[in-house]
């Protein structure tokens, strides 16, 4: 284990088990916990599914988080343990007086009558 996973536990501040369940619910689950949690707290996520962190990838933005570690635990049933920080994101104004969120990579007209 790394320094920076060990920093990592003593810090967790949010935890899931989801153990059992299937890949669409925890794929929700882990995506309405890091929308639900602070810029800076952390997030520890146990699953069994070796299949959940590539499609978790594929569907987090990426700058919404930062990946602390990832390990498999051997046991008699064996699961994962997936450590995450929320990252803070800053929104971009565009120089059309749009604003960009990169939390989600959408793009807001300031003025609603400037729509198209």
């Amino acid at each position: 284990m790394s320094e920076k996973e060990k920093n990592f536990d003593r810090s967790i501040t949010h935890y899931l088990d989801l153990r059992g369940t299937i890949m669409p619910f925890s794929l929700l689950k882990i995506s309405q916990a890091l929308r639900g949690i602070e810029p800076g707290e952390s997030l520890e996520v146990l699953w069994s599914d070796p299949d959940t962190p590539a499609d978790l990838f594929k569907v987090l933005p990426q700058n919404a988080y930062e990946l602390v570690g990832m390990d498999r635990i051997e046991e008699k049933d064996p699961y994962f343990r997936l450590m995450l920080l929320k990252r803070s994101v800053a929104v971009c104004a565009e120089e059309d007086g749009r604003i960009r969120d990169g939390r989600f990579n959408q793009t807001f007209f300031v003025n609603a009558a400037e729509e198209r």
